[in-house]
């Protein structure tokens, strides 16, 4: 086990609202520095390893033919023709110009594996669960307590405190918060008056001290569904208070041109919280789709045309993308298509939902997508209490030291990197419009600091970060009633006549048990060969890693030691990046 520290912050009275009360702080540990000196690693020389890189290759002429027959026949669509050329929604992996060799070795074993962990007895124990009508918003609480649900699920822990201020921001640093960023100016015109009553500063001064912090999803309306099930589009600002708590500020819905703010009646500032909360439930499968699939895919693809499959960094990489092409299939078959689970109960449904997603994959941008540049990039470092950011940066540190260990026995100098055309022809190749098409991947690597970073980089995609935006965090951060996946009644337009929040909310009794069965479903069991660290006890990376991955494997305890005595006494504990549940690759 480890030590770590718990800050106890004094209760400090504001202006405004009342007394804030202080979240439980904490202090981020720092990795034990055991055995990362290279010397202390005593790594054998890559004459004596079963991987090699391109120069070092035992055998080049037929390394070369074998990635030449790859490049004949394997051909990666580019990443913008998702849905604009495909209108029959045949877009990810189009039968046309992908040769069998890729199917039969890659996607079909992984949409077989993918069938083979579904757990239909789950789903349908979850659906017969649910009969009656859940009139009120604790009937919907409630739901999580029946035995056909509790036999199989936790309950969410989104659900403990779901209608209070705190446990809205607090869940944009843990749960949610795939927007968020630093707020730059007054976006929403609130007076000083207002923003005083509700925080004890005026609006500029907060500003000014790097307080103020938004989440924009106001075009999400444009993606809805036509009748009457729709998502509302949101612009949420939130605040950190004197107590160091995140906390909403105001919420404009465009839908009605009205915004909301704590000051306001309770039931209508609820209504516009679940709004905001809807517009993220439905941007945040389309951006994970986007950022841990799509573009891991056709990064996995260009590797396979151009790096041999002995190659150090092939190895590595391929183990962490496995199930990366099956599920951009089975997604485009049973997820984001007409009449599924998620075209009932998404307030997108599929057409919106593919329409959100090309928008993304036009913005697209890889460098600002990467985990600790992006975080930089939205002004989002200097929050107390991320516990999000914090966990998966602890991890992608453990994942750097990782890989710097196994690479060295490779990559003596960056005369190697420069030299090693397999690995330079990838990265041309990715960011090459005609065939990976991503934006901002880096097309040469120039020293082996750049390939560490790219290669960690690319593994806490596949890993944390994606079980961050999917996974365990799909039913502990996304059920009804604090997280609805559609509105089905229009807007007030006003913020003065009563309103009963329950009716905005899914109320069909089998449109209720599809929506809960979907959640439940992400929630895959992860088996301990599964696992980040374990799964490398049967993957061969040469005798020079053992000692880098016993290493690697302590830090995932150390970290878990850490996130578990963190969230001991949590009422919302959070630790969906705690490594003995987080899956070595994208599972879901």
């Amino acid at each position: 086990m480890i030590g770590f520290v718990i800050l106890i912050n004094l209760v400090l009275p504001i202006q405004g609202l009342g007394v804030c009360v202080p979240p439980n702080s904490y202090k981020v540990p720092v990795l034990p520095n055991v055995l990362v000196v290279q010397d202390k690693l005593q790594f054998t020389t890559n004459k004596d390893q079963s991987l090699w890189i391109t120069q070092e290759s035992k055998d080049p002429l037929n390394r070369r033919m074998e990635l030449l027959n790859f490049q004949k026949y394997i051909i990666n669509e580019p990443t913008y023709a998702f849905t604009d050329q495909h209108p029959d929604k045949k877009y990810l992996l189009p039968n046309s110009p992908v040769s069998n060799m890729i199917w039969n070795s890659f996607v079909n074993p992984e949409i077989w594996d993918i069938t083979f962990d579904f757990d239909v007895f789950r789903q349908a124990s979850i659906m017969n669960s649910i009969t009656k009508p859940c009139d009120t918003l604790d009937d919907l609480t409630n739901l999580y307590n029946l035995t056909g649900i509790k036999s199989h699920m936790p309950y969410p822990p989104v659900l403990i405190d779901w209608k209070s201020d705190t446990a809205f921001g607090q869940d944009q640093l843990t749960f949610n918060g795939f927007n968020l960023r630093k707020e730059v100016k007054n976006e929403l015109s609130l007076s000083d008056d207002v923003v005083r009553k509700i925080t004890g500063s005026s609006f500029n001064d907060l500003l000014a001290n790097g307080r103020v912090f938004k989440s924009d999803f106001s075009n999400m309306d444009k993606y809805s569904k036509t009748g009457s099930q729709y998502v509302p589009g949101a612009y949420a600002q939130f605040y950190i208070d004197d107590c160091k708590n995140f906390m909403p500020l105001a919420i404009y819905l465009p839908r009605n041109k009205l915004t909301y703010t704590p000051l306001d009646d309770s039931n209508h500032w609820l209504l516009a919280k679940l709004a905001f909360n809807t517009a993220e439930s439905n941007f945040q499968p389309m951006n994970h789709f986007l950022l841990q699939h799509l573009i891991v895919r056709s990064i996995r693809v260009e590797m396979i045309r151009h790096i041999g499959v002995k190659h150090p960094v092939y190895v590595i990489l391929n183990h962490h993308f496995k199930s990366v092409l099956g599920l951009a299939v089975n997604a485009r078959d049973t997820l984001v298509n007409d009449d599924t689970f998620y075209d009932k109960t998404f307030g997108t449904g599929a057409n919106g939902a593919l329409g959100l997603e090309a928008e993304l994959t036009k913005n697209y941008h890889f460098v600002e997508q990467k985990i600790r540049e992006g975080y930089q990039m939205r002004g989002l470092m200097d929050i107390p209490n991320h516990k999000q950011r914090d966990d998966i940066l602890l991890i992608r540190k453990a994942i750097e030291i990782f890989i710097t260990n196994y690479l060295s026995a490779f990559y003596k100098t960056a005369d190697d990197v420069r030299k090693d055309q397999e690995l330079q022809f990838w990265v041309q190749s990715v960011a090459n419009p005609k065939y990976g098409n991503i934006n901002g991947f880096p097309d040469y690597i120039s020293d082996i600091p750049t390939l560490v970073d790219l290669v960690t980089d690319l593994i806490t995609l596949v890993t944390v970060q994606h079980h961050q935006e999917n996974s365990h965090n799909v039913w502990n951060g996304g059920v009804l009633p604090a997280k609805p996946k559609a509105f089905f009644k229009p807007l007030p337009t006003n913020k003065m006549d009563p309103i009963n929040v329950r009716d905005y909310l899914v109320s069909d009794v089998k449109m209720l048990a599809i929506e809960t069965a979907l959640m439940a479903n992400f929630y895959y069991k992860v088996v301990p060969k599964q696992l980040i660290g374990a799964s490398y006890d049967d993957l061969d990376l040469g005798n020079s890693a053992i000692q880098a991955v016993k290493l690697f494997q302590g830090h995932l305890e150390f970290i878990s030691d850490y996130i578990n005595q963190r969230e001991a006494n949590s009422r919302r504990p959070y630790k969906s990046a705690d490594p003995k549940i987080l899956a070595y690759y994208g599972k879901v």
